[in-house]
């Protein structure tokens, strides 16, 4: 529960950031508005954090996944 506690916060502070007038101005954006960007942001900062989330607490999605990373960690070794 505190996982999905703190990530409403990230996602609340990311969207607040894309708001932001100065911040808006800085990148070009519009301001007062919640654009792409922001989601984006989500995906590429809550994608690897919910996947290990989803790992550790299914067994088949961590088989899933180290099937598909055992492979690559093997070459790197």
């Amino acid at each position: 529960m505190a996982s999905l506690a703190l990530g409403v916060g990230v996602g609340i502070v990311f969207a607040e950031m894309d708001r932001d007038a100065i911040l808006s101005r800085l990148t070009e954006t519009n301001a007062n508005e919640v654009g792409k960007t922001f989601f984006m942001r989500l995906v590429q900062y809550g994608s690897l954090p919910l996947l290990t989330l989803l790992a550790s607490q299914f067994s088949r999605v961590n088989h899933a996944l180290f099937s598909w990373l055992q492979p690559v960690l093997e070459a790197l070794h």
